[in-house]
């Protein structure tokens, strides 16, 4: 056999390798965002790829992407509307559309799962989920979906939750429930 042509074929292969790996780790054309911390097991599916990766701190969030947070897991997603989100255990979540200018509105889409959202000053931003969906226009709030429920709760700020069957405005301290074909309502 020719060793330097198996070296050339050896050079190639590699060459192609790389260069895949290189178009692989650029996605997106602007990033929405990056992880701040990760624990345990956090993967990231870009829509473009359709399928998941381990998620790490260099990871870069595009729009549209998927977060999934497996069992005793957790992270932190810092996105560049100034706007950081720590996601709990069991979480899938899509960044669908994340503004970089502070005064337009992002989209966020809880599958399921809990996540909690912090801002400094207060941001306008939507998420949706299964049951209820959320106009925030505060600072600090979580939300929950479990089963056949959505939970919000507003720390600090303002967020307005609605579905087809209601609408429910709630202040700092203040809760929302909707259930599949229910109407948002106090928790207690």
């Amino acid at each position: 056999m020719n060793t330097p042509f198996l070296r050339w074929v050896s050079i190639g292969l590699v060459c192609a390798v790389l260069i895949e790996s290189a178009a692989a780790a650029e996605t997106c054309q602007n990033d929405v965002g990056k992880f701040i911390s990760i624990e345990g097991a956090i993967e990231l599916e870009h829509t473009d790829q359709g399928q998941r990766q381990p998620a790490t701190l260099e990871s870069t969030l595009c729009q549209d992407d998927l977060i999934y947070v497996g069992e005793n897991s957790r992270a932190t997603v810092g996105l560049i509307n100034e706007v950081v989100l720590r996601l709990d255990q069991n979480t899938t979540m899509r960044l669908v559309d994340v503004a970089s200018k502070p005064e337009k509105r992002s989209l966020l889409e809880l599958v399921v799962g809990a996540f909690k959202s912090f801002s400094r000053p207060p941001r306008t931003f939507a998420v949706n989920t299964p049951y209820l969906n959320g106009l925030i226009e505060g600072t600090e709030f979580a939300m929950r979906v479990e089963g056949d429920s959505s939970l919000t709760t507003v720390y600090e700020g303002k967020v307005t939750t609605s579905n087809p069957h209601g609408k429910l405005t709630l202040k700092r301290g203040e809760s929302a429930l909707a259930r599949e074909r229910a109407r948002p309502r106090s928790p207690m």
